[in-house]
Parts: structure tokens; C-alpha cells; sequence
């Protein structure tokens, strides 16, 4: 017996509706921002937001993004308006593209959060038909008259074609108290997480931790192998509000030291078990003996909940300007 299958396109089965043309082409790659890719003049400049000091106002450079199938270019850059806020409260907007399949559009938008004296963003809903990408967050201080560069925070998603790709990037540009990745798309089977940088505490050795989905409870545990010199050291931890991802060289150690984390979390979609990673920690905080580390985590969060958000912080004081984390999804 043979079973003829639905299958285009062909020229006697050809596409002649959008809902299917979107369907098709959504699988090609994932939806995002398309990277800058300074050979590609079509590809652009990535839709980066940024603020110059010229008013209540953000720029979006040009770029190209990808949407649920729909090709999206914007040729030249873009000013956008960013309301007044009373003080003393201030506030947080989100610019983002607005994929419409209703009325047949994409748009840039900026979405107000709440006024408040600590803010949150908003959050931006998707549907069936509308659909947002978020550009970044626009920290609006109480009686502002212009927007600088800090103010800004870069939180685009990318697509890419290739299967395993990063998803997002964040590179500090001035000393940061975190770094968290938010609305985490739902259409990897896992992630990856690369941290590299620095810690400011006044220390030779910062640590640094991590948790899910803002929460803050006593619901970490982790197993922990320290390699130092010719010492292997084993500890565990159980009930507790954090998962040790390793450490980073701080404010005392030698001059260019580094540090980095390779963080994998399986199935982080998963709502039948409770949620697993797997680290690997490697850093440097001087030239004699005793200043190389290698450290092993297998982590463990006590929730059946989809990870949608990932928090990561220094035990004290704040990541060094330079420190970047990179997400990656994995299919």
C-alpha cells in the first residue's frame, strides 16, 4: 500500500496563500534578529538600539530580522520617541519589532512599563497573530529630558540558520550587579550558556551563581569537584537559593586574568521532571602555583516548570565591564 503525502511546493501544487507560504518558510531558521555581517549589505547592522544624549528618544540602526517565516529589512536607521516620566518614579519601556499577520505588517514599537521607584519591564504577549522580537530594554529615569547610552540594554534574539546557534548576547559596556537572559524562546530541546569575564570584588577570587525563572527559594542543590595544583577537593549542597556555577578572577587578582563557565541545561522545556545542568568552570588568578582552577557542577533545580529566564550574579559587588554571556540554543 502506498500513502500520497501533502507536500509542496510543485508546480502542479504551487503556494498560493500567505498562512502557508509562513508555514513553509518558518522552518528554514529560527525567528530573531538576522546577525550584522559587515560582508552581507542586506544583512545591515542588526536593528542595535542605542542612545546618544540627543533627547527622550532611542536609535535603531538598520538590519533584517526573520519572523514566524516573514522577511523584515529596514534599510536606513530609525529614531524613536521615549515618553516623558514624572518623577520620582521611573520606568522601563521595551522596543521591539511587532510581527501583525492580521494586518499584514512589521513594525518597530515601543511598549511603556510601569512607573514605579524599582521597575520592571513589560511583558510582551504573543498570539497566534501577533508576534514581538525584543530589540531592548529603556531604563526612563524620573524627570529625564534625555536618554544616554547606559540607559540602554541590548536584548535581541537572533536567527540564525544553523541549528545550534546563539540566541542572545549580552556584553557589559559598564560593571553589572547581573546577567539575565528573559523570555527564552520555547523552541530548542536544550541550552547553552558561555560566561567569560571578570568579578570587581575586592578579592582574587569572586563566585558565581545562578538561578531559574527568578527564583530565589531554597530549591538548588549541586554536586562540586574543585581541581587546584594537585588537590581535588568533592563537596555537595542541598536546599539552597543557588546554583554554584564556578568562579571568576576578581578585583585582586593579576593583571588580564580571565575566567569562563560552559553551562549546558537539558531539556529545558521539560514540565515532567525536575531540571538538571552540567558546568564547567576554568580560571586563572595568578602566575604561581595554586592560581589555576578547574572546577565540575552538576546542578539541579526542584521544578517541573519550562526555564523561560536565567539569572547570573557574582556572590558580592558586581561582573567587570567587558564580561559577556552568550546563549545558545540547541536542537
Amino acid at each position: 500500500m502506498t500513502t500520497i503525502l501533502s507536500s509542496l511546493p510543485w508546480n502542479t501544487s504551487p503556494i498560493t496563500d500567505e498562512a502557508t507560504w509562513r508555514a513553509y518558510m518558518r522552518l528554514a531558521r529560527g525567528t530573531g534578529v538576522i546577525p550584522e555581517d559587515l560582508s552581507d549589505p542586506d544583512v545591515l547592522n542588526g536593528f542595535l538600539v542605542y542612545a546618544d544624549s540627543t533627547g527622550l528618544q532611542v536609535k535603531i540602526k538598520s538590519g533584517t530580522a526573520w519572523m514566524r517565516g516573514v522577511y523584515a529589512p529596514n534599510p536606513s536607521e530609525k529614531i524613536e520617541a521615549i515618553g516623558f516620566q514624572s518623577g520620582p518614579s521611573n520606568r522601563i519601556d521595551r522596543v521591539a519589532l511587532k510581527l501583525d499577520t492580521v494586518n499584514h505588517k512589521v513594525t518597530i514599537e515601543v511598549v511603556q512599563g510601569a512607573p514605579a521607584s524599582s521597575p520592571s519591564a513589560p511583558v510582551l504577549t504573543n498570539t497566534t497573530s501577533t508576534y514581538y522580537v525584543k530589540l531592548a530594554q529603556v531604563y526612563v529615569h524620573g524627570d529625564a529630558t534625555t536618554i544616554v547610552a547606559g540607559d540602554v540594554t541590548d536584548e535581541r534574539y537572533f536567527s540564525y540558520a544553523d541549528a545550534n546557534a546563539p540566541i542572545s548576547k549580552k556584553i557589559l559596556t559598564a560593571a553589572a550587579a547581573s546577567i539575565e537572559f528573559t523570555e527564552i524562546p520555547n523552541t530548542y530541546q536544550n541550552l547553552k550558556i558561555v560566561l567569560s569575564g571578570q568579578a570587581t570584588k575586592t578579592a582574587t577570587v569572586c563566585n558565581i551563581r545562578m538561578q531559574f525563572n527568578s527564583d530565589s527559594g531554597a530549591n538548588y542543590d549541586y554536586q562540586l569537584t574543585t581541581m587546584n595544583a594537585a588537590a581535588v577537593a568533592t563537596s555537595e549542597n542541598f536546599g539552597i537559593a543557588f546554583i554554584y556555577v564556578g568562579d571568576l578572577p576578581a578585583a585582586s587578582s593579576a593583571a588580564y586574568s580571565k575566567g569562563s563557565c560552559e553551562i549546558l541545561i537539558p531539556d529545558y522545556t521539560d514540565t515532567i521532571f525536575h531540571k538538571t545542568t552540567h558546568i564547567r568552570n576554568a580560571s586563572k588568578f595568578g602566575v604561581a602555583t595554586g592560581n589555576l582552577e578547574d572546577i565540575l557542577v552538576a546542578g539541579f533545580w526542584r521544578s517541573v516548570a519550562a526555564i523561560n529566564a536565567i539569572k547570573l550574579y557574582p556572590s558580592a559587588n558586581n561582573f567587570l565591564a567587558g564580561t559577556k554571556a552568550i546563549l545558545y540554543g540547541l536542537r
